[in-house]
């Protein structure tokens, strides 16, 4: 629920609790005149500026603020506003990049179902291309329990580089990456359709990935080969 822009009995009680409980994480007592008055000071700012921000955000703002702010004084509009600055960009970089996973998606799924249209070469320049370009630039975590580089559009990826001919795959090849791969599949309860889908994916994205590292050690510009394939 976003605080908003008027002033709510909920509001009055939220801010009184947020900065009790801030100057009590600070160390520092402040008398009931003092809490009144910045009460007055933080709804103003957030019904002015921050009217966008929802209550758990302004929450987790303060939380995070008398934590990591070297600079934490005391606990004045000056203050407030820099963790709640920091929230909002926050929240602007997440929201940022949930619209962009929703714009490729749509890209993908127009590109899917009219291969010789405009979208088409919208989904290879913005999405294939763009997937192998975040790779080059991904850095591996530095131990296994860090954020692992996660392949999207698998199915569309192998059917344009097969297509392509950047993979090329003899059945007697497919055959031994089948049972190469078989038991690293985990077979959760499930149907025969599902286990063999799951390997087939598994096989996909490893040629996928054994491609992009063959790109890469020979500096290939992917980006440059799918334009020149795509104005053939």
């Amino acid at each position: 629920m976003q605080v908003g822009r008027e002033t709510s009995i909920e509001l009055l009680k939220f801010c009184e609790g947020t900065l009790l409980k801030c100057a009590l994480n600070m160390g520092q007592k402040k008398t009931v005149e003092d809490i009144v008055l910045l009460k007055s000071e933080l709804i103003d700012d957030l019904n002015r500026t921050y009217h966008n921000l929802t209550f758990s955000d302004v929450t987790e703002a303060f939380r995070v603020g008398v934590r990591v702010d070297e600079d934490r004084f005391a606990i004045i509009p000056k203050t407030w506003c820099r963790w709640l600055d920091a929230q909002r960009k926050k929240n602007g970089a997440k929201s940022n990049k949930l619209f962009k996973a929703n714009e490729l998606a749509q890209i993908e799924y127009k590109s899917a179902n009219t291969d010789h249209s405009a979208s088409h070469r919208n989904y290879i320049l913005n999405v294939l291309v763009t997937n192998y370009e975040e790779w080059l630039n991904f850095v591996e975590p530095k131990n296994r329990f860090g954020n692992q580089y996660q392949m999207s559009g698998i199915e569309m990826q192998f059917k344009w580089f097969a297509a392509n001919k950047f993979i090329i795959i003899t059945p007697e090849d497919s055959a031994a990456l089948r049972k190469k791969l078989r038991s690293s599949i985990k077979h959760e309860a499930g149907s025969y359709t599902t286990a063999k889908y799951k390997l087939e994916t598994a096989c996909k994205e490893y040629l996928i990935s054994e491609l992009y590292k063959e790109l890469k050690e020979g500096k290939v510009n992917l980006r440059e080969q799918a334009l020149e394939i795509l104005n053939e």
